[in-house]
């Protein structure tokens, strides 16, 4: 039941960002989650090299929500409205069912992020990455320190990842009738 509330906040947190870019930005609705998720994963980057990485998270968080409540207000007020999910939205949903991830790679610095909150350095003897690229592992460590920390819920960050950049590739359609 706690994942289930933790899940949900999540998603209030990145539904703040998400209105935000679509609303005020006015950025194309399907390009919106991709760049939400690498706007979250560049801002704990820059936190992290700053020694602040769990902080970082806290205050995503906190402004996200925030973001969230005034998209409700701005929608009850009628400045904005709800958007219903399209049929491409509903495609992706359903990839959900299919999809598999090998995790092993990165599994590993994410695991140690949660263990130092902290980006590997050469002294860290115990893992070898502190050359490994760590933008997608940024972003599920800050969907598992929301939802909570376990193998399922790093598969469930990554799916949410590699399902933003997919439904993305279809904000190139100029015409929603050429999907196929």
């Amino acid at each position: 039941m706690i994942s289930i509330a933790r899940l949900l906040l999540f998603f209030v947190i990145t539904m703040g960002y998400n209105a935000f870019f679509r609303n005020t930005v006015k950025m194309n609705r399907r390009l919106t989650w991709v760049f939400t998720f690498s706007v979250i994963t560049l801002v704990l980057y820059l936190g992290s090299l700053l020694g602040f990485m769990l902080q970082t998270v806290y205050a995503i968080s906190v402004l996200g929500c925030l973001l969230s409540l005034y998209y409700l207000w701005a929608v009850w007020k009628k400045k904005y409205r709800f958007r219903r999910l399209d049929y491409i939205a509903l495609g992706m949903m359903a990839y959900l069912l299919l999809h598999y991830d090998n995790f092993t790679h990165w599994a590993t610095i994410v695991k140690f992020f949660h263990i130092n909150n902290a980006l590997p350095t050469q002294q860290d003897t115990i893992i070898s990455y502190y050359t490994y690229p760590v933008g997608s592992s940024l972003f599920i460590y800050f969907f598992t320190t929301i939802v909570g920390f376990s193998e399922g819920s790093m598969l469930v960050g990554q799916f949410f990842l590699i399902a933003s950049s997919l439904y993305a590739m279809f904000a190139a359609l100029r015409d929603d009738r050429r999907v196929l």
